[in-house]
């Protein structure tokens, strides 16, 4: 599926404009009649059938002031934070193991509670004419930061390529995600008085800032714990797993949690042999039996997660949820028991 929207993107955004490839995943979600599509609709609360089983989820629309109540047999959390687990009890993780609990080389000596993260993009346009940059009062200066005054970068850059611009993962993502919102928006608002103002870019004269992310891209908060726990000897060993349902290739992948401010390298790559499965038993909670997931949040240990993390794998897993749940309501039996013994229905 993911590929079929990637060329769908290719014919009619070539340039990858972000406004119309909104329009490219909204025009293929109305497509499917089986979905009934709640835009700007945020699910708050939860009623448990019982300590096992989720039976509804309460979603409200603020723009349309409208409560939502959903009842259903299997629940997916694609959430990113797990919001369904976090309210309904299922078990997660957050930061990252110590080294003794699975034994991974990359691991830490010590458990570590901080994550990866959060950042923001910005876009700029040549408007042909000099633009002076009048600085808002909410920038946050970042002249002095090592990795400002280090990176190779020139004043073009923008988009995907400030990946680096980080910030968040010393903080509770989670909790502290309205701050770390805030400091985000005035370091990209830094950067760019830097860009402007330095003198070290003469190139940016005539670019004014077209466009600032209103969300920051969050990387980590809770993984949920699964039958299956992904380890960074599966990534190395690649077991075929009897219950494999999607595939990771990416290296594994950390960042340093202070981001922009750190003095260490942006990201830290280790190269995997080759491509990798993933068990259904990732995707399901271990103790809510109709809670599945998919994305940053499945079952892996946190080494694990600096590989599946990515969008690619993160849809491929989305997929595969989707394909489980339709069997498990063919069939009337849970996740758990689609993969009981070891093979599937």
């Amino acid at each position: 599926i993911l590929n079929e929207i990637l060329m769908e993107q290719l014919w009619r955004n070539p340039t990858c404009s972000p406004a119309v490839w909104n329009a490219v995943l909204l025009d293929l979600v109305l497509a499917e009649p089986g979905i009934t599509l709640l835009l700007d609709t945020a699910v708050d609360a939860l009623t448990m059938a019982s300590a096992d089983r989720i039976a509804a989820v309460s979603a409200y629309c603020s723009i349309s002031e409208t409560r939502h109540q959903i009842a259903a047999r299997l629940f997916a959390d694609c959430s990113g934070d797990s919001i369904l687990g976090g309210l309904s009890g299922a078990e997660f993780r957050i930061g990252k193991e110590g080294r003794d609990e699975f034994g991974e080389p990359t691991a830490p000596a010590k458990a570590d509670p901080r994550c990866l993260g959060a950042s923001l993009y910005f876009y700029s346009h040549d408007v042909g004419r000099e633009v002076p940059c009048v600085t808002p009062k909410c920038a946050v200066d970042v002249s002095k930061a090592y990795r400002i005054r280090h990176a190779n970068y020139d004043g073009h850059i923008h988009g995907c390529r400030l990946w680096w611009l980080e910030y968040g993962g010393h903080l509770d993502t989670i909790g502290d995600a309205a701050e770390i919102k805030r400091t985000l928006t005035g370091i990209a608002y830094g950067f760019w008085d830097y860009l402007k103002n330095s003198g070290r870019f003469p190139e940016t004269k005539t670019l004014d800032l077209e466009w600032i992310g209103p969300m920051p891209g969050k990387r980590e908060s809770r993984r949920l714990m699964g039958p299956h726990i992904l380890t960074e000897h599966d990534l190395f060993a690649q077991p075929d797993f009897a219950d494999s349902c999607a595939t990771g290739g990416w290296t594994i992948d950390h960042h340093p949690p202070a981001g922009v401010f750190d003095r260490q390298p942006p990201s830290r790559h280790i190269t995997l042999p080759g491509p990798y499965n993933i068990p259904l038993r990732c995707l399901f909670s271990r103790n809510v039996a109709n809670l599945m997931m998919a994305g940053r949040n499945i079952s892996v240990s946190n080494v694990a997660f600096g590989s599946i993390r990515v969008m690619g794998t993160g849809a491929a897993c989305g997929q595969a949820v989707g394909t489980a749940a339709a069997l498990c309501l063919q069939h009337g039996i849970t996740p758990g028991e689609l993969v009981a013994d070891g093979a599937l229905v």
